[in-house]
């Protein structure tokens, strides 16, 4: 990941800007074209709370969203139309709105545009010519994003459960879309005012009575194109006919949305908040299926002078280094002659496994794809894997299958079988908590997959990536769900998908890093409903 700009851009910003930064900085170097979308974001993120804010003055929207000039905006458009809405609010919900971009600002977006038109019109270039003005803009870019600090005391907040209480309070679950997470865990609220169900609000932070202004449609949550989930959506465009759309897509007119006359500040006061029972394992890791500890015999630890590597650490997790400290822990014990704790510190210690033992079936679905890969980005893949007994290696023995894979072919759309047998019989190695087991294997043409499996209930889950031998060859990443081998598999959560997609950025699912990622993600099948 690359390192541009302060951490709270991504962090602390509203989710729209901040997500498109954090996928901007995905790549080292960082992409330059992303950062400019990054930039983009935030202008139509601005004067969608500009426009609100002014529809709920009273105040008469500009002229150049009329008669349908404002349907395909370039970002020169979204800069005047920011000044425009800027000069036109009286009293707005937050005076920086009345007040952006200002002199400073617009020096900045001069420059960032220049910089952006060189790249979009540059024509060809050597490659380190071309990283050079990525770098300028994406520079640019972030010192535009700078310059909204003061959205970083503001946040989306989105109801979806709601109880009616006594003398006009309501009591119920809100998701807070703020820094990049496009799948926020819900919160439980207790409040006073007449918010509505699955609406989009913005709300400030600070003083205990606050407004919340209505930012749909402008803002809004949405399922566009061919995506399975909703997503915070900010407009693109205005129609002919005066309709909002929050799509770049404008073929047919699914994403349009008229423009409501309903009020736009809402009361509201948070009240305090009595925690429910089933609150307190919302953070806790899953225990719908608890691990199984394996004890193997006893193994003797060498003579300080001839201490060897235990069996196995050929293949070491990164940033693994528990065997390691204990190794030398037990040279330095020995030195000063402790030689009960010696013996204490050489006991066989236990390898945690998952119970995965059995025979199962999982698909698997791509979540990123290499440039030049795309057209795979629609594969299902469809393997089978069944899982041995642990081995005193501190193993899991398992023969991994690829049966198939379904492509959305345009001719037929038929099933196209490929037996791929990966290895033979792979070994998975545990995590140190227990939680998940990985492996890695070779598939020819300098190829590899890697694989991290846990297991909640009779669901399956995880992380796979498949890549070159050199890092550089195309290839994908993504999740993998599945079930018993004889059983129907379960659905795809929609939740959980959404939830690796922002913390699965491709990294090797050996990685125990990753391992946080996968955790997390499960707790959102049985947190959140599709």
């Amino acid at each position: 990941m690359s390192d541009i700009g302060p951490t709270w851009l991504r962090k602390e910003l509203p989710q729209p800007i901040a997500n498109a930064w954090h996928l901007a900085l995905l790549g080292s170097p960082v992409d330059g074209f992303a950062a400019a979308t990054a930039v983009e974001v935030a202008l139509r993120f601005v004067t969608a709370l500009q426009v609100a804010s002014l529809l709920a003055e009273g105040g008469r929207r500009p002229g150049m969203l009329d008669g349908g000039r404002f349907k395909r905006p370039s970002l020169g458009s979204w800069i005047v139309l920011a000044r425009q809405l800027r000069d036109a609010l009286h009293a707005p919900f937050l005076p920086e709105l009345g007040a952006w971009p200002d002199p400073h600002t617009d020096g900045l977006l001069r420059s960032f545009a220049d910089a952006r038109n060189a790249l979009a019109h540059a024509g060809q270039m050597t490659p380190l010519a071309r990283r050079e003005i990525e770098q300028t803009l994406a520079t640019n870019a972030a010192e535009v994003l700078e310059t909204l600090s003061w959205l970083r005391r503001v946040a989306l907040i989105y109801v979806i459960e709601m109880h009616a209480e006594a003398a006009g309070s309501f009591s119920g679950r809100a998701q807070t879309f703020r820094s990049w997470d496009v799948q926020p865990p819900s919160e439980r609220l207790n409040w006073e005012g007449a918010v509505e169900l699955n609406h989009l609000y913005l709300a400030t932070s600070g003083a205990e009575a606050t407004n919340l202004l209505d930012v749909e449609p402008f803002v809004q949550r949405a399922r566009l194109g061919k995506s399975h989930t909703d997503a915070v959506c900010v407009w693109a465009g205005v129609g002919e006919r005066g309709d909002v759309i929050s799509s770049d897509d404008l073929q047919g007119e699914r994403g349009w949305a008229r423009v409501s006359d309903t009020v736009r500040v809402v009361h509201f006061r948070r009240l305090p908040t009595r925690r429910a029972p089933t609150d307190a394992t919302f953070h806790e890791i899953p225990v719908e299926e608890p691990a199984t500890a394996v004890s193997f015999p006893q193994v003797t630890v060498p003579a300080p002078e001839a201490v060897t590597a235990p069996a196995g650490a050929g293949r070491p997790w990164r940033g693994r280094s528990v065997g390691r400290v204990t190794l030398w822990l037990t040279v330095a014990l020995v030195a000063l002659g402790g030689a009960a704790v010696v013996w204490a510190l050489s006991r066989p210690q236990p390898c945690i496994f998952p119970n995965l033992t059995g025979a199962w079936r999982f698909n698997t679905g791509v979540l990123d794809g290499k440039a030049g890969r795309e057209r795979g980005r629609a594969v299902t893949g469809h393997y089978t894997v069944e899982f041995g007994a642990p081995v005193p290696e501190c193993q899991l023995p398992a023969s991994v299958v690829k049966t198939g894979y379904t492509y959305p072919d345009k001719k037929s759309g038929q099933m196209k079988n490929e037996p791929l047998d990966l290895s033979k019989r792979v070994a998975f190695d545990p995590s140190p908590t227990g939680h998940s087991v990985a492996a890695y294997a070779p598939l020819g043409h300098l190829s590899n997959i890697s694989f991290r499996i846990s297991r909640v209930g009779d669901t399956l889950v995880g992380l796979w990536r498949h890549e070159g031998e050199d890092r550089k060859a195309a290839g994908y990443s993504g999740y993998l769900v599945g079930g018993l081998g004889g059983a129907e598999l379960p659905q795809v959560s929609s939740c959980f998908v959404d939830c690796l997609a922002d913390c699965h950025d491709g990294a090797d699912p050996r990685d125990v890093e990753t391992e946080d990622c996968l955790i997390r993600c499960t707790r959102r099948i049985s947190t959140c409903t599709d």
